[in-house]
């Protein structure tokens, strides 16, 4: 990968990253890379293996979880995040919380929280799962920092490392994206960003979502 190519597309997130509530359009991204719309375009989704538009929506869902647990209310925290609308969040709420907006601010509280990792060469992938889906995915260096991360964002929730859900969809969904497929070169928070989009992706192709047993300590080993 041309290291030119790699900046390009990095500016390029950091901009739809600041543009959270008013983003950049694919002719402005374009623009700033001095490519046409076709080159830049084709030239994002190879470094990222995910389209400008797909990484807004993913940069914006994590943003509203992280307003979540600083804004005063629920609805500051999705505007803040660029949802313009109650009636738009609610319905994305469940795909991107995975829980319900309340829960999701009392730090999980009332949650079980399923969890298992993906190992690959450079480092580990964390997806976690609550009630109504998959409420977080974390790329770490150490199964222990992921878990503590995950811990830091629901401080009130129950955890169970490994379980059916596990097993059925996140399993499944962590070896279809194969984390270790998506540049490393990328800085650790874009990286996290894409793959957050490609795994919730792959999470929703699966059967719909329930919770069955399976032993604990369940391990993915990746790619």
């Amino acid at each position: 990968m041309l290291v030119r190519n790699l900046e390009l597309v990095v500016e390029a997130c950091r901009d739809i990253e600041r543009g959270h509530a008013d983003p950049p359009s694919l002719d402005d991204l374009a623009a700033n890379a001095g490519l046409s719309r076709f080159h830049f375009h084709r030239l994002f989704k190879k470094v990222t293996r995910i389209t400008p538009h797909s990484y807004l929506a993913s940069s914006r869902a994590r943003r509203v979880r992280a307003e979540l647990s600083r804004a005063a209310t629920v609805t500051d925290a999705f505007y803040n995040a660029g949802f313009n609308s109650n009636g738009r969040f609610y319905e994305a709420a469940p795909d991107i919380l995975g829980m319900t907006p309340t829960r999701f601010r009392a730090g999980g509280e009332g949650e079980l929280i399923e969890y298992c990792f993906g190992r690959g060469s450079d480092g580990v992938t964390l997806v976690a799962l609550a009630s109504k889906g998959l409420c977080d995915v974390i790329v770490a260096d150490t199964p222990e920092s992921a878990v503590r991360r995950l811990n830091t964002t629901f401080p009130k929730a129950d955890f169970v490392a490994g379980s059916g859900a596990c097993t059925e969809k996140a399993y499944q969904s962590i070896l279809s994206v194969g984390p270790s497929t998506v540049s490393p070169k990328l800085p650790s928070d874009v990286r996290e960003t894409v793959l957050d989009h490609l795994i919730r992706d792959e999470f929703r192709k699966v059967a719909p979502y329930r919770r069955t047993a399976m032993p604990a300590h369940a391990v993915v080993t990746g790619s």
